[in-house]
């Protein structure tokens, strides 16, 4: 098996239209070496149909649409913002398709191995595998071909993904289809399943964890946690800055390397409805933050608008919101790349020789300062005179200065230092 070659491999997003389409089962999914899902291509069943290319999203336009959305920042019910990374009305979304019905297709966690994967549901109740978000890349599988097959037979389906998850699957069917909703989430890029991996192993024995939550809320409210919980009631449960992988990946150290330099997040977006958190509501309206999550919400064309207007109904609050404010402030990712770590692949090497996984994050973020440690001083001993030394002259430095010293003081206040020894 080689990999697929009709793009370069650095601008493959692991999107699936290829091996959805393939008619003889030539191509399969697999690992690169950094551990992201690729196409990869058995050349015995190839009969050089060129149908890969056709559906590449890389290789063709995606269906345009409004360059001026209109947006929302919405609340749905105090319960369901509960059980939802933000507002909650993806679930309003999704239980209208389910109601008409239909099927929703969305990311799941598969929970004998805790990689992420795409799934379609047509009842209410498996909607919670749905809801929250997942800080990994999802395994679109044999979703595509499953969700033409629902189209081609009148059923309503919602599609949920990432911006060339949904330029992949409008490739893939090469035609628009009136039933078919889709919805692209405001994306920071996806994380390596084998790095995820390897965060979960350095936990505890996969086989172990009974739930993996980034947005609960029963302590933190709204903001980004990292949840593990464990059959034995314990419960690994930090925010994302005091834990080594979200904070990470808020970093972009290990994200898919074609996210830095995306063609599918950006406006025009590429599915009908766009969907984030609301970040950056104290900016534009502090009443407006409650702490139990607020949405953002993008219409991108008239069939948006008619659905939008059938769910928003039963939200518990919404307000219109110029899309300046979006792009400039509260979620810039809706229209632009995101830039990857200076330290990505020395961050990569680390894992390919085998680098415990917080070290190699920690030896990663804070490659230039660990170089620069004066050779006559332990690590630790370094650490100590830089907090101490912050605590001392913080308020005589200039903003600049602080900023580099309050990095300084968050490595040895979380303890970190203690893994680079």
């Amino acid at each position: 098996m080689y990999y697929l070659n009709i793009i370069p491999e650095k601008d493959c997003t692991g999107c699936g239209a290829c091996w959805n389409k393939c008619p003889t089962d030539a191509i399969a999914i697999g690992h690169n070496e950094e551990g992201f899902y690729l196409p990869y291509l058995d050349k015995e069943k190839c009969v050089n149909c060129g149908l890969c290319k056709k559906v590449c999203p890389q290789l063709n336009k995606v269906i345009s649409n409004t360059k001026t959305p209109e947006c929302y920042a919405v609340m749905a019910d105090d319960k369901l913002r509960m059980k939802s990374s933000s507002g909650g009305i993806f679930s309003l979304f999704a239980e209208y398709i389910l109601s008409n019905g239909g099927y929703v297709c969305g990311a799941c966690y598969d929970k004998k191995n805790w990689f992420v994967t795409h799934i379609i549901i047509n009842k209410t109740d498996d909607l919670k595998k749905l809801r929250k978000s997942k800080y990994v890349q999802s395994n679109t599988g044999n979703c595509f071909k499953e969700i033409e097959y629902l189209l081609k037979n009148g059923k309503p389906v919602l599609f949920s993904g990432t911006p060339c998850q949904v330029a992949g699957l409008k490739t893939f069917l090469m035609k628009d289809y009136p039933n078919l909703l889709s919805i692209d989430l405001i994306c920071h890029g996806v994380p390596s399943p084998k790095v995820f991996d390897e965060f979960l192993k350095s936990l505890s024995d996969k086989s172990n964890i009974t739930n993996i939550d980034f947005r609960e809320k029963e302590v933190f409210g709204w903001a980004t946690s990292t949840v593990v919980e464990f059959d034995n009631k314990k419960t690994y449960r930090k925010l994302a800055k005091n834990c080594f992988y979200t904070s990470a990946f808020q970093k972009s150290l290990f994200l898919n390397k074609p996210c830095a330099n995306c063609k599918f997040s950006t406006i025009p977006r590429k599915g009908d409805i766009t969907l984030g958190d609301f970040w950056g509501v104290n900016k534009y309206d502090p009443k407006l933050n409650d702490g139990l999550g607020i949405g953002v919400v993008a219409i991108n064309n008239p069939k948006a608008e008619k659905i939008f207007n059938q769910v928003n109904i039963e939200l518990k609050m919404i307000k219109k919101v110029p899309l300046e404010f979006i792009v400039d402030i509260s979620n810039p990712n809706i229209n632009g790349n995101i830039a990857k770590h200076k330290n990505r692949e020395i961050f990569f090497n680390y894992l390919k020789n085998n680098t415990p996984i917080k070290e190699a994050v920690i030896k990663s973020l804070y490659y230039e300062e660990l170089a620069n440690i004066p050779k006559f001083l332990n690590k630790k001993t370094y650490y100590n005179i830089m907090y101490n030394y912050y605590r001392i002259v913080k308020n005589f430095l200039p903003k600049k200065l602080k900023n580099k010293y309050t990095e300084k003081k968050y490595i040895y206040k979380s303890g970190l230092d203690n893994l680079c020894t």
